[in-house]
């Protein structure tokens, strides 16, 4: 699993960005994607999978988990 922070969030939406530690380009996710009863915040720090989006084919994180 690949570690990050949360970069933003957009709670009308629904979703977030998770600034990735390995340096690869940021992956949006969506809350429905978050582990469990995880409450993510900006500046959380979390670990992720990543998927490619079979509608944008783009890559986004999924399964994330809140870590402390």
């Amino acid at each position: 699993m690949a570690k990050g922070q949360i970069a933003m969030i957009d709670y009308e939406r629904g979703a977030g960005v998770i600034a990735r530690d390995d340096g690869e380009p940021d992956l949006c996710f969506r809350f429905v994607d978050l582990g469990g009863a995880n409450i993510a915040a900006p500046g959380a720090r979390v670990i992720f999978e990543s998927i490619r989006s079979l509608r944008s084919g783009k890559l986004r994180a999924v399964n994330v988990n809140v870590v402390t």
